[in-house]
Parts: structure tokens; sequence; C-alpha cells
């Protein structure tokens, strides 16, 4: 695929924009879910993947990835449907620490 130079930059300009927006945020972690609705039967077809992906699937984990910030995703059991539900844990720039010790609280906290 072939990107054009202004496309790029202005890409990464959107990047680092977000990083920076993110690294003023408050906090010591976000918790999140890991994905914007629950999971979908195993023969169900979404047409296009890379567009299943980017907006059914990694949405909410892109971010953290874009802004190059340490996050995970904790199994959290099963829905009422017997799927799987997960949360996402991220935490600011280099604090992986951060979220090692939150997803720790959340296992010892649910048993």
């Amino acid at each position: 695929m072939q990107v054009p130079g202004l496309e790029l930059l202005a890409a990464e300009a959107g990047r680092v924009e977000a990083a920076h927006a993110m690294a003023m945020l408050e906090v010591d972690a976000i918790l999140c879910p890991a994905v914007p609705h629950g999971a979908p039967p195993v023969d169900a077809a979404y047409g296009d993947a890379v567009e299943a992906l980017l907006q059914h699937w990694a949405s909410w984990t892109m971010l953290f990835s874009l802004t190059r910030q340490p996050a995970l995703s904790l199994p959290m059991g099963v829905d009422a449907a017997g799927l799987p539900t997960s949360v996402q844990i991220a935490a600011p720039l280099y604090r992986d620490d951060v979220v090692l010790r939150v997803a720790r609280a959340v296992e010892v906290a649910l048993g």
C-alpha cells in the first residue's frame, strides 16, 4: 500500500497529538471494556475484515497502541450468553508496573 508523504505526516501528527492528550490525563490507570460489545457467535460474518477490526474489535485498544501506552486485556469471565468478556487496563507512558498492579488487584478482588 502506498501512502503519500503528506498523509503519513498528518497521521503521525495525529498520533502525537493523541499521545499528548493522554499524557495530560491526571489518572493512575484507565479501565474500560476491551471491545465495545460482547463477543459474536463463532460463525458470524463481518464482510470486510479490516473494517471489522477497526470498527468492531480494535477501536478501543488501538488508541493505547497508537499512543504507546502500556495496556492489557484481562479476562473477566462470561456473559449471560456464555460468551467471554474482558476489561482493558491502561496506564501512562512507561508505567507498565501500574498496569500489572491494577490487573493483579482486579484478579485478587474477583477471587
